[in-house]
């Protein structure tokens, strides 16, 4: 999933082979969970609460990877620095903001970077305040 995030937009092909990877997984696990376990696999919540927690971050990764990716003039804009002698380092042209060329349509990628940062850090300041009212409230009841 992580890698379908990171690197589909530049390899459009990994959502839909993700996709069916994912669907894969998911029928075969219910088939044999449905005529091959005798009894269910010894998982409880945790794991699948880990996975959940972990996968929140992808589309921070997709967004960072998609704006440097997008923004990729030699690529999409057909526009290769040209070298005067071999010795000299060559310059990508990857700048944060560029408009004197085209318009660059990958500032709302970067725009939305900001919203998915604040949701991120919200939740995880949301859980750690909910996580000090519990123990507040069992240390109290321990007087």
């Amino acid at each position: 999933m992580f890698v379908a995030f990171t690197h589909g937009i530049a390899i459009p092909m990994l959502f839909p082979i993700t996709f069916f990877g994912i669907l894969n997984i998911y029928i075969s696990e219910k088939l044999a969970f449905a005529y091959f376990y005798r009894q269910p696999p010894l998982f409880d919540n945790r794991l699948n609460d880990r996975a959940l927690s972990l996968l929140k971050y992808a589309p921070i990764l997709l967004m960072i990877s998609a704006y440097w990716q997008l923004g990729n003039r030699q690529m999409f804009f057909n526009q290769p620095p040209s070298l005067d002698a071999k010795n000299i380092v060559m310059n990508p042209h990857h700048l944060l903001f560029d408009y004197s060329l085209t318009p660059n349509c990958t500032i709302m990628l970067l725009s939305f970077l900001p919203l998915i940062l604040f949701s991120n850090l919200n939740q995880y300041l949301c859980q750690k305040w909910i996580y000090l009212l519990r123990i507040g409230k069992s240390l109290s009841f321990c007087d």
